[in-house]
């Protein structure tokens, strides 16, 4: 400590050589801990009799050398290193203290996270950061005091030993405050446990039973949905199957952003990494959180317009009713059970120092739960499970998706140029809300006005999933076209090429605009036009359907990726709560690096979000899609 203070003193060479290192002399032993405490506690202040009485018992522990008295001044943070890199928060040792407990005694560890304001001029000057990289305000440090004491008494003897500390009590944990199973707990559990009886019962019948057995009793079969989720049957002609591979990396890359972006905003030893990472183009590629989105919404237009076209060709006339129960059914009973989950035991699966964080995501669950079931969260102020704004989105516009699925059979040209206006009012307004707001062109740091006026918001994600609409229809027209495969495949592979290459592009662009000082124009005409590149994308699916996308084609149709593709809605449900709380559960801050994010963080996240959307197609997704099914061709029969 005392060598830590003699650098910066002699590096500063100024009077805040020792705003750090002074102030931090108190917890340099136990015996100078106890000392200082001691003299705080023989003047007057304002502590709580109970608080006094256990800090005395404190400083007597620790002049006696008692094992739960150095067990709470050890777990206490101290110091930390790497400051002037980023390392702002001291994280302590949050197991070890509210483990503590002395003996034949009530008194037991109580963790608190507590702030104190950061000398930035000092940090910037010491430390020689470029001007525009941001500096917390505060400085994390943990401490670790007996249970009786209030976030006041902790202030107050904080600032008795040289801290100006701010505590929050709801921030602060003991053994007594970890969470509880509570009755909507076990009402959970039994839904699940009736569920997982119903997966048992179906499949010993399907096993005994097997070609006999009765769709309905073994629609909860893990025997026969297994057979689902895993069979990888040859493809029709009217299967669309390069999906599959664009569907898995739409889904890695949706991951990809949600570890990279939650990380950098919790604590870590290097916090200033982020200020350079961002100003790498790789790592811009990366983590750009649009492009994701913007190809589910393609793909789900693509397959809204293309399937259409199927069923009328064959003669299956267009029920808006049950267009909408379809839909509804297909996405939402997923997300009961993810609900339930977070609302009950999400908070009892976890701990740690930063874990009391995760009474937001329960809470805007607990008050957006409607929202979230009625897929409007994308007009809310909160949302619950954040990624599920994007299903959202998807619910609104096969809403609106009749207006122009009803004229497309009789009037195609006209529905298709009403779509283009459509895509290009899209792009125009964009612009121009970019522009008024002052929107950046890419989300690369928290900004509400970029989410609900941008990323949220319907009529600025309209033109992939219009660009996806469109394309459906041409590629039903062109397949229905059996000579045109032939005559054009060396101009179409050529193509193909170029527009991999305006994909680039675009992302290249966007690196550009995160890298040079803010310009409203380039801003807004960026996150306009940038939506663009889903064109290209739309071409690769057009040549590899008609069977010139060659390896492109054979890549992103492989049966592997199909296997994933079912899975990746319910993946997507369930990677946020991981991401979470691997996030949420740490003990110290990590180290950040791409290694740690794309070795560590990221595979962790896909392998058990994979697991558990199998867990989610065979006890929910599945079974209600059976019945759904049948339910909808009875009716289909009956009209």
């Amino acid at each position: 400590m005392k060598v830590f203070c003699l650098i910066l003193l002699v590096t500063t060479n100024a009077i805040n050589a020792n705003y750090l290192g002074g102030r931090f002399e108190a917890l340099s032993s136990p015996k100078v801990y106890a000392k200082v405490l001691q003299q705080y506690l023989s003047k007057e202040n304002p502590l709580t009799s109970k608080c006094k009485e256990d800090l005395l018992d404190l400083v007597k522990g620790l002049q006696g050398d008692q094992k739960w008295a150095i067990h709470m001044y050890d777990a206490g943070a101290k110091l930390q290193s790497g400051i002037l890199d980023g390392n702002f928060f001291a994280l302590g040792s949050f197991d070890q203290c509210i483990n503590v407990r002395k003996e034949n005694s009530s008194l037991e560890g109580k963790y608190c996270p507590g702030l104190f304001t950061t000398p930035i001029d000092y940090i910037r000057q010491v430390a020689d950061l470029p001007p525009d990289i941001k500096v917390p305000e505060d400085i994390g440090l943990s401490v670790c005091l007996p249970n009786s004491c209030t976030a006041s008494d902790i202030e107050s003897t904080e600032s008795g030993l040289g801290f100006n500390l701010k505590i929050d009590e709801e921030l602060c944990q003991t053994k007594a405050t970890q969470a509880k199973v509570t009755t909507g707990g076990y009402i959970t559990l039994g839904f699940f446990g009736i569920i997982l009886i119903l997966m048992v019962a179906s499949t010993v019948y399907d096993f005994i039973c097997k070609e006999t057995a009765h769709w309905a009793l073994k629609s909860f079969s893990v025997r026969s949905n297994g057979k689902i989720i895993f069979s990888t049957a040859a493809p029709n002609r009217n299967q669309i199957t390069c999906f599959h591979g664009l569907r898995l990396f739409a889904m890695i890359e949706a991951m990809t952003n949600h570890v990279y972006f939650f990380r950098f905003q919790y604590p870590s030893m290097n916090m200033f990494y982020y200020y350079y990472w961002k100003r790498e183009a790789v790592n811009v590629a990366l983590a750009i959180p649009n492009w994701s989105v913007d190809l589910f919404l393609f793909i789900g237009g693509c397959l809204v317009s293309y399937i259409f076209l199927l069923k009328s060709a064959k003669g299956v006339k267009f029920n808006i009713i049950f267009h909408y129960i379809g839909r509804y059914f297909r996405l939402t009973p997923p997300m009961i059970p993810v609900l339930l989950f977070t609302l009950t035991w999400f908070k009892y699966v976890g701990s740690g120092p930063l874990w009391n964080n995760m009474d937001t995501l329960v809470g805007q669950c607990q008050t957006q739960w409607w929202s979230y079931l009625l897929h409007i969260q994308n007009f809310m102020p909160s949302v619950c499970i954040v990624p599920t704004w994007y299903i959202s989105i998807d619910f609104q516009f096969y809403l609106l998706s009749p207006i122009l699925l009803i004229p497309l059979g009789r009037w195609p040209k006209f529905t298709l140029t009403v779509a283009a206006c459509l895509a290009t009012l899209s792009v125009l307004s964009t612009f121009l809300i970019a522009w008024l707001m002052k929107l950046p062109g890419a989300y690369l740091t928290p900004d509400k006005n970029f989410l609900y006026y941008y990323y949220y918001f319907l009529p600025s994600k309209a033109l992939p999933w219009l660009v996806g609409f469109i394309f459906g229809y041409i590629i039903f027209a062109k397949t229905r076209e059996q000579n045109e495969v032939r005559t054009c495949k060396g101009f179409s592979r050529f193509v193909l090429g170029a527009a991999i290459v305006v994909i680039l592009i675009c992302r290249f662009v966007v690196y550009l605009i995160t890298v040079t000082p803010y310009n409203q124009i380039s801003n807004s005409f960026c996150l306009a036009v940038t939506q663009l590149g889903i064109i290209p994308i739309g071409y690769i699916v057009y040549c590899c359907h008609l069977g010139y996308g060659g390896v492109i084609n054979r890549f992103l149709s492989n049966p592997l990726f199909e296997v994933v593709a079912k899975l990746s809605y319910n993946m997507y449900l369930v990677h946020h709560l991981v991401v979470e709380y691997n996030i949420a559960s740490i003990r110290v801050s990590p180290f950040l690096s791409n290694y740690t994010f794309l070795f560590h963080d990221l595979p962790g996240v896909v392998f058990l979000s994979f697991l558990l959307a199998i867990v989610l197609s065979l006890g929910v997704e599945l079974p209600v899609e059976h019945f759904v099914g049948a339910l909808l061709n009875r009716r289909k029969k009956n009209a």
